[in-house]
Order: C-alpha cells, then structure tokens, then sequence
C-alpha cells in the first residue's frame, strides 16, 4: 500500500488500472452480520385459563414470551390473581414448566428481566448433556 507521506515524497506513483485498498473504505470496515428471527406464537394453558397466547422472539441470546393480545393479558391476570400472594413469581415459575415441556429442554427464567413479557435462557449444561 502507499502512504501519502511516500508520494509527497515522490516514493510511489498510483498506477493506472492497480486497485489501491484504502482501510477507511466502507467495503473494508468489518460487516455486522444480524440475525433475523421471526416471531412465532405459542399456546400454553394453565388450570385458571386455557389457550394463552404468547408472542415468542429473540432478545440477548434469550427466548421471550409476551403475552399476545389484551385478552392474553387479562387471562394472566386472572391466574396472578387466582394465585394470591407471590403470584409474579408463582406464574413465571408455572410458564417456565409449561415451556419446559413444550421445548423438551430445561431452561432458566431471568427474575431481572425489565422489558415486557418473560425471558428465559436455554440451560446448556442440560443441553449439552444430551450431545
């Protein structure tokens, strides 16, 4: 490559027909490649209410299950109410069995998640112990 202190100095010539690479160059800064998931529904039901629609997607590396319709989320009110004291954490505790059971896999329901509807990761030791 030749540098602009070298043609000042007369040390080079462009070339007619050479391509030179320049590293501020859009096509050579390093490309980010994301991913697209689509975004699925899922069904579960509980013994409070039946058919809970949930949009379920992607966010961190995280599945994320929000709830699919304000009828959705009127029926999970209806089982947090029906559960009592400690019911937030009474029904991510009965989603996560019912995903569990949908997925085949063990996975881990994240206590601290701030966005809407619940986040779960995928448990890999459990994963990686059926390979």
């Amino acid at each position: 490559m030749i540098k602009l202190t070298d043609l000042m100095k007369g040390h080079g010539k462009f070339e007619q027909g050479v391509v030179y690479s320049n590293p501020y160059h859009s096509a050579f800064k390093p490309q980010v490649k994301e991913e697209v998931i689509e975004e699925a529904t899922t069904k579960l039901d509980f013994a409070q209410a039946s058919g809970v629609m949930f949009y379920a997607s992607s966010k961190d590396g995280k599945i994320v299950l929000i709830p699919a319709s304000t009828k959705d989320v009127a029926k999970v009110d209806t089982i947090k109410k029906e559960l009592g004291n400690g019911a937030d954490a009474d029904f991510l505790s009965l989603v996560q069995i019912r995903l569990e059971k949908k997925l085949g896999l063990k996975v881990i329901a994240d206590k601290r998640h701030s966005g809407a509807g619940y986040a779960f990761e995928i448990d890999m030791d459990t994963l990686l112990k059926k390979l």
